[in-house]
């Protein structure tokens, strides 16, 4: 478990790259870092990773994604092959087996029904736990814009950095280009671009995993909620419905959105416990 000082300093990384995913971890730790040594935030930075307290960064924008999503069957085997042929499918980014309201939840490369998705910066210490989320601003989430232009090569200088942290020269020794090549490219993609960092004080593993959908007049409202908590959570919108990925400290947080449903807040609510997911370009 890390010290607070260590959650300090980790929770300070994910407010600079969020800003800027390029920023030398010898700058940030001159800048912002409570620490004199250098190896002292660095073995921060590690051991919050090495943990899962932190996940990214990575770079994410609007590439055109489907969404399919599937309601529980009662032959589990179908689920499964399907489970199965995603693993094995290249036009996938991510797949999760789900048990409860839904089976399975596929995003693939195709049809534009990703409208929105965001990996939320949390507080910390929070302003708000998860039980206390009471969403009183209507609006919806802007969409997430499609880069269009981009060429050939922008598209793979964005592909081979979704670690923005790799190096220019290595990665243009992949694409066989100049590093200076590469940095034009990539300065110019980072600007469709929205940084994806995950923030968990207590380490991902250690919370309870809920997936729920709902569709709400209140979509900003919530959103807004979610970043008072003091850890991430993982929000998309597709055809109208709302996915959300909530860690939870106990079984029964995520009940509050069955108050929101009760209260009209929120409509067509569904729960499901993620089991397994699958995301073959993360690399962290």
């Amino acid at each position: 478990m890390l010290t607070v000082t260590q959650l300090q300093t980790v929770y300070a990384f994910v407010t600079v790259y969020s800003k800027n995913m390029r920023t030398p971890l010898r700058k940030f730790h001159k800048e912002y870092s409570p620490y004199q040594a250098y190896k002292s935030t660095k073995k921060a930075i590690e051991e919050a990773r090495a943990n899962e307290i932190l996940i990214g960064p990575s770079t994410y924008t609007n590439t055109g994604t489907d969404v399919q999503l599937f309601l529980e069957e009662k032959d589990h085997s179908l689920t499964f092959k399907k489970w199965e042929m995603s693993l094995n499918d290249p036009s996938v980014t991510y797949s999760v087996l789900l048990t409860g309201a839904h089976s399975l939840l596929i995003f693939k490369n195709g049809a534009n029904i990703l409208t929105f998705a965001d990996s939320i910066k949390p507080s910390f210490p929070s302003s708000k736990k998860i039980e206390n989320i009471k969403p009183t601003k209507r609006g919806k989430l802007s969409s997430d814009p499609y880069p269009h232009g981009w060429t050939k090569l922008d598209w793979k200088v964005f592909h081979e950095m979704r670690d923005p942290m790799l190096s220019f020269p290595k990665v243009a020794a992949k694409l066989d280009v100049t590093w200076q090549t590469v940095r034009n490219h990539f300065n110019k993609v980072i600007s469709c671009c929205k940084p994806w960092i995950s923030f968990f004080p207590n380490g991902l593993p250690n919370y309870y995993h809920v997936f729920l959908t709902f569709k709400t007049d209140y979509e900003i409202g919530i959103y807004e909620e979610l970043r008072r908590l003091d850890r991430t959570s993982f929000i998309y919108k597709f055809e109208g419905t709302i996915g959300l990925f909530l860690y939870a400290e106990s079984s029964l947080e995520h009940f509050v959105f069955l108050e929101l449903e009760k209260k009209g807040i929120i409509h067509d609510l569904h729960v499901s416990i993620p089991v397994q997911w699958h995301k073959p370009w993360f690399k962290f």
